[in-house]
């Protein structure tokens, strides 16, 4: 690739053979993944009853087209999770995405993967938005954001940052972090808890930063230290 190219957003899956939507240049608005491609239809449906929403609301993307796949191989129980059928007949492929499509512009834009969402208090919260958010910070090379679990609130944001400079005034950072997220996303996306990784977050083979590994280390974490306060508590007891 020369270095006068561009990359742009898309959105792709080994289920549907090829990209099912990219970002046309300077054709579609920043931050979105433009339009879909020819022949594939997209819809936005809740994500519990998997009726559609209307365009503007954020909810699981489901895809359709000659190039989606007929089943997983020999996984019917698999391939009956993802794809549903409408009253035409029409099957839709579940790709796991949060998305949202613009009531204007028509255009797709990828919140974040639906595995990684989950519910603060009443609120939705998203890792791809903080994440997005907290990379327009200068002193921040990389962010991982996973939940804890939370007594009241069913789950709490936690940041995993790696820092360019290990000599940052960390107190004046976590103001600017906290002023930013509460004026752009609201107060249940605020973090909870903040881990600083020296060494730099963990990555996957292919370079993409590991966020499954920390969210396993920090519910490993909560599981043995909610098992420690068992305990004390049984020893104060007795």
């Amino acid at each position: 690739m020369g270095s006068n190219d561009k990359l742009y957003n898309g959105l792709g899956m080994t289920e549907m053979w090829a990209p099912v939507g990219v970002k046309r240049g300077n054709l579609n608005t920043d931050g979105t993944i433009g339009h879909m491609l020819p022949f594939v239809g997209a819809k936005i449906v809740d994500p519990v009853t998997l009726e559609e929403l209307d365009k503007g609301e954020t909810g699981i993307l489901m895809v359709t087209g000659p190039g989606m796949m007929a089943g997983y191989y020999n996984n019917q129980e698999e391939t009956d999770k993802v794809i549903t059928y409408d009253e035409n007949g029409i099957a839709w492929l579940n790709s796991g995405d949060i998305a949202s499509i613009d009531p204007i512009t028509n255009e797709k834009k990828f919140v974040d993967r639906a595995k990684r969402s989950f519910v603060c208090g009443v609120e939705n919260v998203y890792p791809q938005q903080i994440e997005d958010l907290l990379s327009t910070i200068p002193e921040i090379k990389e962010s991982v954001v996973t939940r804890i679990p939370n007594d009241n609130l069913q789950y709490v944001p936690k940041h995993h940052l790696s820092l360019v400079n290990s000599d940052a005034d960390i107190k004046n950072l976590e103001d600017r972090i906290n002023t930013l997220i509460y004026g752009s996303l609201g107060e249940a996306k605020l973090p909870h808890y903040i881990e600083y990784h020296q060494e730099g977050l963990p990555k996957s083979a292919n370079g993409k930063l590991a966020w499954n590994v920390l969210q396993t280390k920090d519910n490993e974490k909560y599981a043995s230290d909610r098992l420690e306060r068992e305990i004390n508590t049984k020893t104060l007891k007795i």
